[in-house]
């Protein structure tokens, strides 16, 4: 094996270099170099996901609107601002301020809406497959959901 000067090995690139090393010091430090890998690196599969924070958003969103009784087609990522017409029942910014129906013909949607429910016997509070959570009738004379029940009753717990 011929012997390599100082001057040889600042020529060599880095692989070069490597090569001219014995195989047992080239083993160890393959194996010093892996353990320092390993230790930073994290597998793709146990990265959060780029979408998750927006699906948090979207999930809280959803149930502010079911909280609220804000109709699911007026969420801000269903449709956009000009495309929002009145629903009745529907407390977001856009229904409550909504000029276009006046409160007789509103009250009149309501009474309707009303019978229907009772012609089917349908009640918004027991049946939540039907309205998705959403009641037409809310904060009106003909509400009788629990939530409206309980407003302003004080519930005490044994």
């Amino acid at each position: 094996m011929n012997q390599l000067t100082i001057n040889d090995i600042n020529k060599l690139s880095f692989k070069e270099a490597i090569k001219t090393l014995p195989n047992s010091i080239r083993n160890k430090l393959f194996i010093f170099c892996m353990k320092e890998f390993w230790k930073g690196y994290v597998p793709l599969t146990a990265k959060i996901p780029s979408w998750y924070n927006r699906k948090i958003e979207i999930e809280r969103k959803i149930f502010e609107s079911k909280q609220n009784n804000i109709h699911f087609m007026h969420l801000s990522f269903n449709t956009l601002p000009q495309n929002k017409t009145w629903i009745m029942g529907c407390q977001c910014y856009d229904c409550l301020s909504e000029n276009l129906l006046t409160t007789e013909e509103k009250e009149f949607f309501y009474s309707i809406q009303n019978i229907y429910n009772d012609v089917y016997d349908l009640d918004f509070s027991q049946n939540k497959g039907l309205t998705e959570n959403f009641n037409p009738l809310y904060d009106t004379q003909y509400d009788t959901s629990l939530k409206k029940r309980i407003n302003g009753l004080q519930i005490e717990f044994i």
